[in-house]
């Protein structure tokens, strides 16, 4: 191989390494509950990962070329086993492998070690950790272990033309990368794509690196895949088509509860052991309901706006007549407990997306017909479903700005004409919109001063007389302006002492009395002062656990009703402060998204997979690939041509102990 390349070539180096070793079997997890009244949807909530748009690419080339490996070599105009013995690569499907955090915090500390030291090789030549010692590092308890390493120039090294050279693994003995990508006995990767310099015996470039890390641990299989946007109609995820928030529960047969929701690219990993599933996903106007039964390996399973199909209606379910029932807001979807048993109740129960993450979430009558709406407020950009249907329709719904960004919105019926008016709360000071125009109007508008500057503002007819008062709230110090007059007044006005710092108020008529009581709401519990004495009582008021932590509470009188498509509303009186834990978002750039009334589910996965190996061992399979790391657009990258793959050399740099350069 020469040694001067032009610079103007795309060029990559690739490394890699597998190691397996024998572990014993997992401990099975205790069924005791911390909480017995605590929710499923509470204690199954997986997070959220968050990963670059490039990092998402790397992990869905990666599934894509293992579900259809030949259809791949076919595009590629290669066999499948070309270079290898017929058979070594069998024509299967491989199971997808899912994100798995640990992985990718070892992926991101060897890239960033790479650039930062001027190296390209599995084991650090500074510290002396290796793939394996990295991935334990990072928490990664693994049965099998492999690490695929690649760079290029990155003026025009792309995720695709990289991910070709890699899969095709011309001149690699053993092709090597193609086989770690096609491994069956993987589970679970991590992926990192920084972009730095590194330094070739031609001189030292601007550099794509990639770093993969494949693993397999004693674990359940998963539902993993990504949602998001087919703007091309590609049929496959690109950059910048990723969509966040999206809402996915599900619920097995027996009625345990498993959820999370999609990061910033829009991917997803959610662990479930076997079984038969009803998977709902929900936002970002993917509306979609799935029987899925999950076996022994991971299941993928993509979400698009354009290929989402609507839920079919439920069958009817009896009216409850109980009010005020707490629910809750999550990254863009409201979980609505319907029948107020303060459990997820699939059958019954309602997923709603409307929004994205980072949006308040409000409650009322916004024209008087005695059913609550939603609405959600970003910024000072508030959009409110006016008919009800749960989701957000132009033309009939509005949207408009009130306020300020860093305002906390929440609604009452302040003059008792039964229709509930918008109001936002600035560091102790109220405005409401009394002519509910959806505007400020000075001098017809109200505002004063209420409260402290960090309280939370919530309202609700405490009295019963139809009028809603004002009550603010700040780490459990209560303030209720009993008298209405929008003015605190000592011995006239109520003070209470319920609950403690961090706390987010409610309010709702937890006794169906007619009188609205308070409550609180602490990282997925809630505690509700049934006998209205203002005073927390064990023995008297309710707690109870729905949501998790990080979740908004919301509040309202939870109907189904029937017309064209089964959809629920809240309903009257009620009023929510939603924006207590959670600043106000940024100034919206774009057209508000929503996706409200949606409801999408998906397949599942496998049962347990344990693989013991006996020996460690080091084998040069592997997988590279470099990875387009530009800023995110709104546009996916369409790859290069195939003159530029024709341009690639690669170096085989035996598990890394040798320094290959171009």
């Amino acid at each position: 191989m020469t040694n001067d390349v032009a610079c103007s070539l795309s060029r990559f180096l690739i490394d890699s390494v597998t190691r397996t070793v024998g572990r014993l079997a997992p401990i099975a997890p205790s069924s005791a509950r911390c909480q017995p009244m605590i929710d499923e949807l509470e204690d199954r909530w997986v997070p959220t990962f968050n990963i670059s748009a490039e990092q998402q690419l790397a992990i869905e080339l990666v599934n894509y070329a293992r579900i259809d490996p030949v259809g791949f070599a076919n595009l590629y105009g290669i066999d499948l086993n070309e270079g290898l013995a017929a058979g070594t690569i069998s024509a299967d499907s491989k199971q997808p492998l899912a994100y798995n955090a640990s992985l990718t915090t070892a992926a991101v500390g060897h890239g960033d070690a790479m650039i930062a030291q001027d190296f390209f090789a599995h084991d650090n030549p500074t510290t002396g950790s290796s793939p394996s010692s990295r991935a334990t590092a990072a928490g990664y308890d693994w049965t099998l272990i492999g690490e695929n390493l690649a760079v290029g120039t990155s003026n025009f090294s792309t995720v695709y033309t990289l991910f070709e050279g890699l899969f095709v693994d011309a001149g690699i003995e053993g092709r090597g990368h193609r086989t770690n990508m096609l491994n069956e006995g993987y589970r679970e990767i991590g992926t990192a794509t920084p972009v730095g310099p590194l330094t070739y015996q031609s001189g030292t470039f601007e550099s794509l690196f990639l770093v993969q890390e494949f693993g397999t641990r004693s674990s359940n299989p998963f539902l993993t895949g990504v949602a998001y946007d087919d703007v091309d109609a590609s049929g496959s995820y690109g950059v910048g088509e990723g969509l966040q928030g999206v809402f996915i529960t599900a619920i097995s047969s027996g009625g345990q509860v498993f959820s999370t929701s999609t990061g910033t690219s829009g991917g997803y990993s959610l662990e479930l052991p076997a079984g038969t599933y009803t998977v709902t996903i929900a936002g970002a106007g993917i509306n979609t309901v799935q029987e899925v039964t999950i076996g022994d390996l991971n299941l993928k399973r993509d979400f698009t706006p354009q290929n989402s199909v609507p839920a079919p209606p439920p069958a009817p379910n009896p009216v409850t007549t109980a009010t005020g029932i707490p629910s809750i807001y999550r990254d863009g979807t409201a979980v609505l407990d319907i029948n107020g048993n303060h459990v997820y109740d699939a059958s019954v129960d309602l997923t709603v997306g409307f929004g994205q993450p980072g949006d308040n979430f409000i409650v009322g009558d916004w024209n008087g017909n005695g059913i609550d709406k939603i609405g959600i407020q970003r910024g000072n950009l508030f959009a409110l479903d006016l008919d009800g249907d749960l989701a957000f329709t132009s033309g009939v719904d509005v949207a408009f700005t009130f306020g300020v960004a860093g305002d906390k919105a929440f609604a009452g019926d302040f003059n008792g004409d039964g229709v509930d008016e918008l109001a936002i709360f600035r560091e102790g000071n109220i405005i409401i919109d009394t002519n509910n125009n959806f505007a400020f109007d000075a001098g017809i508008d109200q505002t004063f001063a209420y409260g402290v500057a960090a309280a939370t503002p919530v309202a609700g007819d405490f009295d019963g007389n139809g009028i809603d008062q004002i009550a603010t709230m700040f780490n459990g110090a209560w303030a209720i302006d009993v008298d209405e007059d929008f003015v605190f007044t000592s011995g006239v006005d109520v003070t209470a002492a319920y609950g403690t710092v961090g706390d987010l108020p409610i309010v709702g008529d937890w006794s169906t009395t007619g009188f609205d009581r308070i409550g609180i709401f602490r990282n997925g519990s809630m505690d509700l002062d049934i006998d209205g004495n203002l005073v927390y009582s064990a023995e008297a008021d309710l707690g109870f656990g729905f949501g998790n932590i990080g979740d908004l509470p919301l509040v309202g009188e939870f109907f189904y009703y029937f017309e064209q498509q089964s959809t629920s509303a809240l309903s009257a009186q009620q009023v929510l402060s939603s924006t207590a834990s959670r600043a106000a978002g940024d100034a919206v750039v774009g057209p508000l998204e929503s996706g409200v009334g949606e409801s999408v589910s998906v397949v599942g996965l496998g049962g347990d997979v344990i693989e013991d190996r006996e020996e460690e061992q080091e084998e040069s399979s592997s997988e590279a690939t470099s990875v387009d790391v530009a800023e995110q657009t709104a546009a996916p990258t369409d790859g290069s041509t195939d003159e530029e793959a024709s341009w690639i050399e690669v170096l085989d740099a035996f598990f890394g102990d040798e320094f290959a350069s171009i």
